[in-house]
């Protein structure tokens, strides 16, 4: 998933995502590995948008495998 939207091929100019991508990107992965990634809000921007921060945490995970 990285390489496909965060990387630019040669010839490709700029990659750039928009706040909904990135917003849909982290809700996935909480979904996707809800043991390691927490998904919470720090606030508003100064246009009313939720600030997301990302906690990615896989000590648990790895203790318990």
């Amino acid at each position: 998933m990285f390489s496909k939207l965060l990387t630019q091929k040669q010839g490709q100019g700029l990659t750039a995502l928009f706040h909904s991508d990135i917003e849909l990107m982290m809700d996935s992965l909480q979904h996707d590995f809800p043991e390691i990634v927490k998904v919470s809000s720090i606030g508003k921007s100064f246009e009313g948008r939720p600030i997301k921060v990302m906690e990615v945490d896989a000590r648990e995970a790895l203790l318990s495998s």
